[in-house]
């Protein structure tokens, strides 16, 4: 027997605690009181102090709890590495790849054939006690089986597979056929490896990969130098508009991922199964293009769209499908003072609805009205409201915070009109801030210095980091409550704009104006994409042309709650998931039933699996150890030096004495403590 880490054997001296204990451990004599002893007549008599031991047995079971203790932390293991096996001499993990450049040509009826023989090789399994495992593996993987030498089982898993529409992770792939093969008790371990070694395959994701001492890798080629091969690698343009015209430019770039000239290859875009337009190019080897279509007319509600390219031999990566949404403009509100609206003749809202509503592709119909002139009975029917500079009646406060919980989306702009008691006594609780009196004198201004980058209101901000020209002169001073975020502060620290959450709706709160009263911001060129963006952010859901295999897709729940049915590509139902998000793992077109729409969502293979560059299979195994040739010619990655059986760590690893010796040291931890309070028990009553 060896031991994995001998220096805990310093622990034994803590087997000595349980005996000075009994040693020292003296039991005090009860205090009596007793009358004087002066009549009483003295007798000098000579004692010996002795020290015993005693109830030994209970000192025992602490002696070896305490050894056992030590003993499962020294990590003993047999040396000679049959402890614990269970007959199998090799393991074996057949690794296939799955991924979607395996379409390709007979790639994957080769791989499978490949491993039928690796299953039936009787010279090989018979007698040996030899144990076999199916991974499968694209961007992901799946043990299809375990480690098993039931051969029929493992024949027939096999002829279960098929080839799916991931991208390639070699570098993952074999960490999980390797963390299979180190919990297994057997003398050889071996990768066999059956793939096309497309070169995107390392560059997929994950941490480059290295076998650890005991692993051999056989590789088994199944590709081959391909032709010329086209496909579309992106397609770009805006997903929802609100207009009968598609007036913006949709791309679609065209890559020759070959090796050879394509002359005439034939580009046409589709719309709802009708075509639309034709192109023809010319694309040299390894090079793109890109095409724009503009111009064309979308029907209401969702249009599913395609690209599809022709010239090549391997045509299941020759179309992109993606998904463009019309739809109907929201309303919006916008309510202003009657101060405002009426002071000086000046329009103080007009930057505001301009920004709006700019634009062909424009997502508003806007209206602006006074608040003394808004019933609060037709909130419900507006999407957006804002509140610019206005105090607001109580009635028409409490709907509007009833309206958010329901789904509206507010905006408010805090200014000299907007009264700080009847903002507080209506709004404080609804939108978790407390208003407060205007801070900054005139003639001196602060900036919006400080934003939270991470925030997607920011996003097309996090070059500049933040609004350097837009100078405010005076602003609100508030506090917000626990459940509001500040999301931009000026560069004083004061608060600048917070977000706060309702029910279904969400309101910002911006502490200056939103027109020229108190800042220069509508005059900068941040003022119309800073709007959209809060417009954008609390109205419109992400709407993304297409996703790719691989991602995962938040689902958007209905308004009462419930998630849609879901059925994939292949016509599968779909488990209903509580977190609201699945796995896209099929290329085509997903459908989200809910009861009143059926939504489409259009997913498509990651476009690096089209590319047939092809890794240097001898090289690679180099990378991974030292290289041999094999008796068939094949190059493996040999163990390096020292085997499963010799290897301390691997050893102990598999036979996990020190769990046992644990469990035991607890169980008479247990025994002892039973016994120590019986005999407790036993003194007290005596």
């Amino acid at each position: 027997m060896s031991f994995l880490t001998p220096l805990f054997w310093l622990g034994l001296a803590a087997t000595a605690v349980p005996i000075i204990v009994h040693l020292v451990r003296r039991t005090r004599a009860p205090r009596i009181e007793f009358p004087s002893l002066m009549f009483v007549r003295r007798v000098p008599q000579r004692t010996i102090r002795r020290r015993r031991i005693q109830n030994l047995l209970l000192l025992i079971l602490r002696c070896l709890a305490f050894f056992l203790l030590v003993f499962a932390f020294v990590r003993p293991y047999f040396s000679d590495g049959k402890a614990g096996l269970d007959g199998a001499s090799k393991a074996e993990v057949i690794l296939i790849d799955r991924s979607f450049s395996m379409r390709m040509g007979d790639r994957f009826a080769r791989a499978r054939a490949r491993a039928a023989e690796l299953i039936a090789d009787q010279s090989r399994v018979t007698g040996d006690g030899t144990t076999q495992a199916i991974i499968l593996f694209d961007q992901g993987y799946e043990v299809v089986s375990q480690l098993t030498a039931d051969r029929p089982l493992l024949a027939a898993r096999l002829a279960e597979i098929r080839v799916g529409d991931g991208a390639t992770n070699l570098d993952q792939a074999l960490q999980a056929a390797e963390s299979l093969l180190r919990a297994q008790p057997a003398a050889t371990r071996t990768i066999h490896l059956l793939t096309d070694f497309q070169a995107t395959g390392r560059t997929g994701g994950g941490t480059t990969y290295r076998p650890r001492p005991g692993i051999q890798i056989v590789p088994f080629d199944v590709g081959e130098v391909g032709g010329p091969n086209l496909a579309i690698s992106e397609v770009t343009g805006v997903g929802t508009i609100h207009q009968p015209k598609y007036t913006d430019r949709l791309t679609a770039r065209i890559s020759n991922f070959g090796a050879e000239l394509v002359s005439a290859a034939k580009v046409e875009f589709r719309l709802n199964d009708r075509p639309i337009e034709k192109r023809e190019l010319s694309l040299p080897a390894g090079e793109s293009r890109t095409l724009e279509f503009t111009g064309f007319n979308l029907t209401e509600g969702p249009n599913q769209a395609s690209i599809l390219v022709e010239g090549d031999r391997f045509n299941l990566d020759n179309r992109f499908e993606f998904s463009l949404q019309r739809r109907a403009r929201s309303k919006a509100l916008i309510i202003e003072s009657a101060t405002r609206a009426t002071g000086g003749g000046r329009d103080e809202s007009l930057y505001l609805r301009n920004a709006l509503t700019a634009g062909d592709n424009n997502p508003f119909e806007v209206e602006v009205r006074t608040a003394g002139t808004v019933n609060p009975a037709d909130l419900k029917n507006y999407r957006l409201v804002v509140v610019n500079d206005a105090t607001l009646s109580p009635g028409l406060s409490a709907t509007l915070i009833k309206e958010i919980e329901n789904g509206l989306c507010l905006i408010v702009g805090l200014g000299p009109h907007t009264a700080p008691a009847s903002f507080n006594a209506s709004l404080r609780e609804g939108l978790g801030v407390t208003l407060g009196e205007p801070a900054g004198p005139r003639g001196d201004y602060v900036t919006l210095s400080e934003t939270r980058p991470d925030h997607p209101l920011f996003e097309p901000f996090r070059q500049a980091g933040r609004l350097p020209t837009t100078r405010v002169r005076e602003y609100r001073l508030v506090e917000p409550g626990p459940a509001t975020a500040v999301i931009a502060r000026f560069d004083n620290g004061a608060p600048a704009l917070l977000e706060s959450s309702r029910g279904r709706g969400r309101a910002l709160l911006i502490t200056t104006t939103l027109d020229t009263g108190w800042n220069d911001l509508p005059l900068t060129p941040y003022y119309l994409p800073l709007v959209r963006q809060m417009t954008r952010y609390l109205i419109e859901r992400e709407s993304r042309l297409a996703w790719t295999v691989g991602e995962t897709l938040p689902i958007e729940r209905a308004t009462d709650g419930r998630l849609p049915d879901i059925d994939t590509p292949a016509g599968k139902r779909l488990p209903t998931t509580s977190n609201g998000v699945i796995g896209l793992a099929e290329a085509g077109l997903y459908r989200l039933r809910y009861a009143d729409r059926t939504e489409t969502i259009a997913v498509n293979i990651d476009r690096r699996e089209s590319d047939p560059a092809r890794l240097d299979v001898a090289s690679l195994l180099a990378s991974l150890a030292g290289a041999a040739q094999t008796p068939t010619g094949q190059t493996a990655v040999e163990p390096n030096p020292g085997t499963a059986a010799t290897e301390p760590a691997a050893v102990e690893a598999r036979q996990n004495f020190w769990f046992y010796l644990l469990i035991a040291a607890l169980l008479l931890f247990i025994t002892e403590g039973l016994m120590a309070r019986r005999i407790r028990m036993a003194r007290i009553i005596n």
